[in-house]
This record gives structure tokens, C-alpha cells and sequence, in this order.
């Protein structure tokens, strides 16, 4: 009975040795024209964020392994003091690949090896459009306001705005339906929209 137990016991121990080791993370990047230096990955947490790790980007080349799982969630890399891009890390047991390169990391992102974090991008690509166009047009409005433009100015842009709204509320409807399998990501849509 005793060594039954202890049998059971150490079988037990291995099977969760194996199974931590099977799900540590693996995020390799990508990101032309970065000269040599350290990138950072980091965890939003609300409002705050988390620094994780770091490590050598050498040749525009690193990759990020943990021998602990991430939980899904919204990640961000850095350089410095500067944020590069956003992803949504997902899952443990496959290599998430992030490319892009230097110049405009966020919008030349590209993912692969999972498909929700794939389609977090392009969403999210979407995302920083759609509040790139909405601030033009909120600054054009404001100067307008501020020269006393007339009426007709003033209606145009704001019938842009109010455009732009229309479509990112759609837009996070239509991401919050398509999601509804993956309950992180269709309650940062729900709760966004």
C-alpha cells in the first residue's frame, strides 16, 4: 500500500514536471533595422504593466523562452523607454513569431503560430487606424473652432467623427461576435465596446 502510494505519488510529480515543461512560452521576434541591444517583453495588468523579461536582440533576432507559462493576455515590447507594438499571447504549447520592423513596428506587425493572436493583431491594427483618423479629425475640429471656421467646416468634420465612431463600434461588435469562444478576447471587445 505504501509503495503503491509512493509510486503514485512520484508518478504524480514527473507527469507536472513534464507537463510545466512542455507548456513554457516561446515568443520569437523579428524586427528589421533594430540595431543590437536589449528588447523588453512586458504584461498590461489594467491600468499597469509588468516587465517579464528581457534579452539580446542581435541582428534584429531574438526570442524570449520562459520554463513558466504566460497567461493569456495583452503583451507589449519595448526598446528603452520606447513601446514598439501590442500582441495578444494566447498559448503556451506553440512559438508565437512577431515580424516587423523598426520604422512603424505596430502597423508592420505580423504574427504567426497561433491564430487568435493573428487575429488580435489585425483587429488591433484596425483599433490604431481607426483612433489615428479619429484624432486628425478631433484636432482639425478643434482649430477650426478656434478660427471661428464656419458652419459648414465645422458639420463636415464632425459628420467624419461621427463616421468614424459608427465604424469602430461596428467594428468591435463585429470582433466581439467573432471571438465569443475565446472569453479574454471577446470581453476586451465587449468591455471596449
Amino acid at each position: 500500500m505504501r509503495r503503491t502510494l509512493i509510486k503514485i505519488l512520484l508518478t504524480i510529480i514527473t507527469l507536472q514536471a513534464f507537463v510545466v515543461s512542455a507548456r513554457a512560452y516561446s515568443i520569437k521576434l523579428e524586427i528589421r533595422n533594430l540595431p543590437d541591444q536589449y528588447v523588453y517583453l512586458a504584461q498590461y495588468h489594467g491600468f499597469q504593466s509588468l516587465t517579464l523579461d528581457s534579452v539580446k536582440c542581435k541582428n534584429g533576432i531574438a526570442e524570449f523562452k520562459g520554463k513558466n507559462t504566460l497567461p493569456q493576455g495583452i503583451y507589449y515590447i519595448f526598446i528603452k523607454e520606447t513601446k514598439l507594438f501590442d500582441f495578444h499571447f494566447a498559448n503556451n504549447k506553440k512559438t508565437l513569431t512577431l515580424s516587423t520592423d523598426i520604422e512603424d513596428p505596430a502597423y508592420h506587425l505580423t504574427v504567426s503560430g497561433d491564430e487568435t493572436s493573428k487575429s488580435f493583431n489585425e483587429a488591433h491594427k484596425t483599433i490604431l487606424r481607426y483612433w489615428t483618423q479619429r484624432n486628425e479629425r478631433t484636432e482639425l475640429l478643434s482649430v477650426i473652432n478656434h478660427w471661428k471656421g464656419n458652419n459648414v467646416d465645422t458639420l463636415k468634420v464632425q459628420n467624419e467623427i461621427d463616421s468614424l465612431d459608427k465604424f469602430y463600434l461596428d467594428f468591435l461588435y463585429q470582433e466581439w461576435e467573432k471571438q465569443k469562444k475565446n472569453e479574454f478576447l471577446s470581453g476586451l471587445y465587449k468591455m471596449s465596446y
